[in-house]
């Protein structure tokens, strides 16, 4: 009578086969949990940076602006010298930068029933002490009535802040496409 201990060759390669196959799922799983979380954690930090330029403006009686760096996508809270017509810009905070696998798509922003949708290039939003907010560009300061900002990832996820310029007040609205 033969008794043979401890597994075989092809029960070895079985097992190993499941544990890979599972290994694979789990890592391509996490990627994407990752790069959700990242893009959630993407818009809770532009909707704060929104809500403290107009917060800071308002306490500090100071204006604030946010710039839009569309095509490096990065966003810059800047404290400026005066409560209007401020001259002189200073970062508030360190540069944000998008995560990996999202990005800032554009800003539509509209004025008196006109406006534009830029998707490259920088777009400033100025927070003023009484609340309002204006689009600075080449220097010319225009007050905005509505400002909405589209972001998206590779995952397909939607996210559009917008911002109601007369009164400073902002909504993040998340959607998928």
């Amino acid at each position: 009578m033969r008794t043979n201990k401890g597994f075989t060759l092809i029960e070895i390669a079985i097992v190993t086969a499941i544990v890979g196959i599972g290994a694979i799922m789990a890592v391509s799983n996490l990627q994407g949990w990752n790069r959700h979380n990242n893009f959630v954690g993407f818009q809770r930090q532009v909707f704060s940076e929104i809500q403290e330029a107009r917060s800071r403006a308002f306490s500090i009686r100071r204006q604030y602006r946010l710039t839009f760096d569309l095509d490096a996508e990065t966003l810059l809270l800047e404290r400026g010298n005066a409560g209007s017509g401020s001259t002189v810009w200073t970062a508030d905070r360190a540069t944000v930068s998008v995560p990996g696998g999202s990005s800032v798509d554009d800003i539509a922003w509209l004025r008196a029933g006109a406006g534009a949708t830029p998707s490259s290039g920088t777009f400033t939003m100025v927070f003023s002490p009484g609340g309002d907010v204006y689009r600075l560009a080449g220097g010319v300061v225009t007050p905005l009535d509505t400002a909405n900002i589209h972001l998206s990832n590779v995952l397909g996820e939607t996210a559009t802040i917008q911002l109601f310029c007369w009164t400073g007040k902002s909504r993040l609205s998340v959607g998928t496409i």
